[in-house]
Order: C-alpha cells, then sequence, then structure tokens
C-alpha cells in the first residue's frame, strides 16, 4: 500500500484540513465552522421537509399566503449565511484592528 500514513496519536485529529497543498490538524475556527455548516444543513433539512405541508395549509387560507409563506421559507435558508458572513466580517475587522495596535 503506498500513499501518505498520517501518525493519529489523537482521534479529534482525524478532522483534517488542506492549507497551501499541505493537510493539516482542523484548527479550533475550522471546528466551528463545520459545526455551523452541520446545524444549517440540518435546519434546512427540516425546513424543506415541513415546507409542503406549511404552503398547502397556507394555501388553503389563502393563495396569496401560501405564496408568502414559501417564499419567507426559501428565503429563511439564506438568512443564517448572511448572518454567519456579517459575523465573520466583524470579527476579522476586529482582529485587523487588534493587529495595527502598537504596543
Amino acid at each position: 500500500m503506498s500513499g501518505y500514513q498520517l501518525p493519529v496519536r489523537n482521534v479529534a485529529l482525524l478532522a483534517l484540513t488542506q492549507r497551501g497543498g499541505e493537510i493539516m490538524p482542523m484548527t479550533r475556527e475550522d471546528g466551528r465552522s463545520a459545526v455551523a455548516a452541520a446545524l444549517i444543513i440540518a435546519a434546512s433539512f427540516c425546513l424543506f421537509w415541513a415546507m409542503p405541508t406549511i404552503v398547502l395549509w397556507l394555501g388553503g387560507i389563502s393563495p396569496w399566503l401560501g405564496f408568502l409563506g414559501g417564499a419567507l421559507i426559501i428565503g429563511a435558508f439564506f438568512l443564517p449565511f448572511v448572518l454567519r458572513a456579517r459575523f465573520q466580517r466583524r470579527a476579522d475587522r476586529a482582529r485587523q484592528a487588534d493587529a495595527h495596535v502598537d504596543p
């Protein structure tokens, strides 16, 4: 068997990332991003799974209400991505401001 064998001393190091063509252990920030992505995917699956029932129920009241409910559910899919991007942008600005402060 040829190829690169990783010396794994800790099971937590099995989660790897690739940076600059080099395989490295996952950092704390990478782990948080992975957990956030998993939660977003799980919530989206649940929401889209229930969407037809919700839209049909709202559509029984009013077709416009059914349309609005469907549009809001689809729009809600993008909300976590927008909020996370804003949070990361602010965190990056704060890190840059801290890095530029003279001691």
